[in-house]
């Protein structure tokens, strides 16, 4: 939290954005989580972060996270983080030019005043956003286009990263400094979160993810970064910190 003339103002982000690079089309305002975003600045945006990631030139890396970056289109008090992905859509048959490859943008809106103290969270916020991309499926729609389908599927995504990135933050500031590992810390959790922490520090190395029942529980304590996921060789491991 940060401190406002005499009040605490709650460290969270205001807006998750998606924008595309389509093949034929350009620079496209996709869906917002909230709502909070027209489409005549939507487009604006849009622009702005295609040519910030620079599409056609030297591209950002996929999957990371960068920012801060002012986007006065949306209002001079707001910056975002923005994360760039490779898609594909079903090229146009009679065109020899159409591959339908494109670019996605995930664009992380947050007061500017505030973006100092979202610094320490940027890595989770980055695997937040990894762990949905999969989510929205733009092959089944043709180069150039935003199907209906895919504005569904994209609020819904939106809306999961929205509210994962503000549980995470608010988690993260609950638990600072704390391991399953101290049984005076591990006991003071809320007890499905100590239940589920007492197994899982009996396997420090990680337990398969497939084999833990309580969902809402790991999802906290993973948001929390009392734990961490790891992957090796397609299965998914959770190892206590």
């Amino acid at each position: 939290m940060i401190k406002s003339s005499n009040q605490i103002v709650p460290v969270a982000i205001t807006e998750v954005a998606l924008v595309a690079n389509l093949q034929t089309s350009g620079p496209m305002f996709v869906n917002d989580a909230t709502g909070s975003i027209n489409a005549s600045s939507g487009m604006l945006l849009s622009a702005r972060l295609i040519i910030t990631a620079g599409i056609g030139s030297t591209s950002s890396p996929y999957h990371k996270l960068y920012g801060s970056l002012p986007i006065p289109e949306l209002d001079k008090n707001l910056e975002c983080y923005f994360f760039v992905g490779e898609m594909q859509q079903k090229p146009i048959i009679e065109s020899p030019f159409s591959t339908g490859k494109g670019t996605f943008v995930f664009c992380i809106i947050v007061e500017a005043d505030q973006t100092k103290e979202f610094l320490p969270y940027l890595e989770r916020m980055e695997n937040i956003l990894v762990n949905k991309i999969h989510r929205i499926n733009f092959e089944h729609s043709m180069a150039g286009e935003i199907t209906d389908e895919i504005n569904k599927e994209s609020r819904v995504v939106l809306k999961e990263i929205f509210d994962e990135i503000n549980q995470m933050i608010e988690f993260s500031s609950k638990y600072s400094g704390g391991s399953l590992f101290d049984i005076g810390f591990l006991v003071s959790l809320p007890s499905e979160l100590a239940t589920l922490g007492k197994k899982l520090i009996l396997e420090p190395k990680g337990s398969l993810e497939e084999e833990i029942i309580d969902a809402i529980a790991l999802q906290q304590l993973l948001l929390a970064g009392l734990v961490k996921r790891e992957v090796k060789e397609n299965i998914k491991w959770i190892i206590p910190v």
